[in-house]
């Protein structure tokens, strides 16, 4: 060849020596640059998955309750048995102890397999390769820029962690379908276990069968194609050795047997949704963190009490709307308008005369109507309602005088609702907490956790706290107060709820009876002795943060007979000082946590001095003595009835306050044994009366009775009596005799209250 040729050779391949190192270099360092824009691989090893936080009761046995962002719970490689874990390893990478991240044997076969089948039928992915996708570090597309990524990154996994580590990580991150990320949310979801050891051969043949295509492949959707890939996964176990021939034959004869999850509401949901939102206001939680650290919540909550309270409430609202039914018919004759013609834009009671599926037809002082009926019935049981016959209330729209008929529509939108708290009195722990009928039940409001949420006017519950701060200034239950008709400079004129007055009435028998007017020129008396600032924050001293603060206007004598709003927990936990020697308790619902790496939290109620013990001791006696011969003697009968039927039974001393608001619009009872307070309140969501005589006494107290009854016997033993000195005696019925009593005067003293021997405001430490 000629030189000139040669030379013109050599200056091309040199063109193309310096173009392809170039080229080369450019590559490697767009690699170089690509892998540096990658996530840091010790993402890995820092990666915290989302994990479901496990709440428990207070014996730290029973679950109530899950919060999770995603169904995952990590679990040891060493507590995965062996069979799952090789179950997986045969279907999804039977050679992953002997390579190094990528399988070139696996990537030849895979070839060639799908070359001949003329389509991708086989492919070559390591475990090391799916497990960046698991943890959502790239992307599912499929695209050379993707597979280059898993490429790289899969060598870094190899080189950074051990082969068991890995496997560890991919076996907690897989997803495998229904919501279930990791193998043991897996068996749960699909075969109710939660321990992996009880899983069988079938059983852990169809979970790893299910990382291939976990929706596609779900025994859920689609049964058949589930057991194909369960039978696939068998053979692969038999061809790899992991199985003998008799476990094969055994587990294609026996199919797993699929339990479809259910769907898992949590157990208490007044509880439940309660603790999350009070263990979220706590420095070290929040919403989001409970839902995916992995948590384990030891409640506070009792579930034979929470399970009595919720049954117990449901059982007498359904009582309580039927009284309420049947109190229409005195509400008529108070109302004295039955025989008035009806008028557009009243609101009246019809009789029912016949009802279909979807009408009322009703008649009203001789004019008919036909009321539509909504398709859900605002009654727990409308046909005990929805009777001919039964009255209704009816909003009227237009009338045809001429017809004698009249247009209106049916004004029940609701049913009546209720709440019942269960405290510790000794150390401000919840018990149990129901907050309305059906938490369920959107319809009916239900989330609303009334318990909570429901700041009510809470009527006579109320009382106590002015009676103790009496006590506190020095008064006695023997002192005496003249209930008489007076009227204050605003026109204010207090009444008995009997519309009547009684003359000279000691304190502890106007607590029993609830006498307003006694209440009232008390709390004036009071006023005038501390003034009205301090008489006011004396009275917010037991608003111990359990729920909404109370609004107590400075100067509203009302305010003595309960016109504050206040929810039933709030209320219920205001009563912890009676028993617990003057100290209040702000409730809690959890005991402990424990979080991913075994610290625990631990939670103790916050205290504070409101009351003397002294003061405290009395407001038990004066209690007590409400329950034996006032307003709350239906709890004293219910008790001697159980006493008189089940001789051998102890059952403790009781003491409490029902509470009515006006028109019956509120009925409540908060009462309590030496052990346990329990607040029992009904009402309607959308403030309306109950109906006439529908007072704390005949609506709640029975609820309470039967609540505070089935708890008693969940134990055997429960304290019987109040720690009281003995010169504290239950009143007679009548109160102290005439020779116990101080002279009879129209207020508290001649001279006002006594300024001797005063015990000083009690300390008030600030949570």
């Amino acid at each position: 060849m000629h030189r000139s040729h040669l030379r013109r050779w050599f200056r091309l391949l040199l063109v193309l020596l310096i173009l392809t190192t170039i080229g080369v270099s450019i590559a490697v360092s767009g690699l170089l640059v690509y892998i540096g824009t990658l996530p840091p691989i010790e993402a890995l090893e820092n990666y915290s998955p989302p994990q479901i936080t496990r709440v428990l009761d207070r014996t730290g046995e029973i679950e109530i309750a899950t919060f999770k962002r995603e169904n995952r719970a990590v679990v040891p490689l060493n507590d995965i048995p062996e069979l799952l874990v090789k179950a997986f390893l045969a279907i999804e990478d039977d050679r992953f102890y002997e390579h190094f991240g990528i399988d070139f044997k696996a990537v030849v076969r895979s070839a060639l397999t799908n070359l001949k089948r003329g389509r991708i039928v086989q492919g070559a992915s390591t475990i090391e390769l799916q497990l960046p996708r698991n943890i959502h570090v790239t992307s599912y597309k499929r695209t050379l820029k993707r597979k280059l990524r898993d490429v790289v990154l899969a060598l870094q996994i190899e080189k950074r962690y051990s082969k068991d580590q890995i496997l560890e990580f991919y076996l907690n991150q897989v997803y495998l379908g229904s919501g279930a990320y990791g193998v043991k949310a897996a068996a749960k979801t699909y075969f109710g276990k939660d321990d992996l050891r009880e899983l069988t051969v079938a059983e852990s043949a169809m979970l790893a069968g299910l990382a291939r295509a976990p929706s596609l492949d779900s025994p859920l959707r689609s049964p058949d194609r589930a057991l194909q890939r369960c039978s696939l996964v068998l053979n692969r176990m038999y061809e790899t050795g992991v199985i003998d021939q008799d476990a094969l034959e055994k587990a294609l004869r026996e199919p797993p047997q699929v339990r479809p999850p259910r769907v898992e509401y949590n157990r208490f949901p007044y509880f439940v949704e309660y603790m999350k939102s009070w263990l979220a206001q706590e420095p070290d939680f929040d919403y989001d963190s409970l839902q995916s650290r992995g948590y384990v919540i030891r409640s506070t909550l009792d579930t034979s009490m929470s399970t009595i309270c919720q049954e117990e409430l449901c059982t007498g609202l359904r009582e309580a709307e039927l009284k309420w039914q049947e109190r229409k018919v005195l509400r008529l004759s108070e109302e004295g308008n039955a025989a008035d013609p009806p008028q557009p834009g009243q609101l009246r009671l019809a009789e029912i005369k016949a009802v279909t599926s979807d009408s009322l037809t009703v008649r009203l002082a001789g004019y008919t109507a036909t009321i539509a009926l909504p398709k859900r019935l605002p009654y727990y049981q409308p046909e005990k309602i929805l009777v001919p016959g039964n009255l209704i209330d009816v909003r009227v729209t237009t009338v045809t005088q001429a017809a004698a008929s009249f247009e209106g529509e049916m004004f029940d939108r609701e049913p009546v609702q209720g709440a019942a708290v269960v405290l510790d009195a000794k150390t401000g722990e919840v018990l149990a907490l129901t907050g309305g009928y059906d938490f369920w039940d959107s319809a009916s409001n239900g989330q609303w956790n009334r318990a909570v949420q429901a700041e009510r006017q809470s009527g006579s519950c109320f009382k106590p706290f002015v009676y103790a701060l009496a006590l506190e200034a020095g008064l006695t239950p023997a002192t005496v107060f003249d209930d008489r008709p007076v009227k204050f400079g605003n026109g204010y004129a207090p009444q008995n709820y009997e519309r009547a007055f009684f003359g000279p009435t000691p304190l502890v028998v106007a607590l029993q009876h609830s006498r307003n007017v006694v209440t009232v020129l008390l709390y004036e008396q009071l006023i005038g002795h501390f003034g009205a600032r301090t008489a006011r924050d004396r009275l917010l001293a037991f608003d111990i943060g359990a729920g909404p603060s109370w609004q107590i206007p400075t100067h509203d004598l009302s305010v003595a007979l309960g016109s504050a709003a206040i929810a039933p927990l709030s209320m219920a936990a205001a009563y912890i000082p009676f028993l617990n020697h003057g100290v209040a308790l702000k409730p809690t619902c959890v005991q402990e946590v424990a979080d991913s790496d075994s610290s625990l939290k631990r939670f103790r109620a916050a205290e504070k001095v409101v009351l003397s013990e002294s003061a405290a001791q009395r407001m038990i006696y004066m209690l007590r003595s409400a329950v034996l011969y006032g307003t709350g003697a239906p709890i004293a009968r219910y008790f001697e009835n159980v006493r008189q039927h089940e001789r051998d039974r102890v059952i403790p001393a009781m003491a409490g306050k029902t509470g009515t608001t006006n028109d019956c619009t509120d009925a409540w009872f908060t009462g309590f044994t030496p052990e346990l307070i329990v607040a029992v309140y009904v009402g309607f969501d959308s403030p309306r009366t109950l109906g006439p005589q529908m007072t704390g006494s005949y609506v709640a107290a029975p609820i309470w009775c039967r609540i505070v009854d089935r708890i008693l016997r969940t134990r055997k033993t429960w304290v019987a009596s109040f720690d009281l000195p003995e010169d504290i005696e239950i009143t007679s019925p009548t109160g102290p005799t005439a020779a116990q009593q101080p002279p009879l005067a129209t207020s508290i003293a001649p001279a006002g209250l006594p300024t001797e021997a005063v015990p000083p405001a009690p300390s008030i430490t600030e949570w």
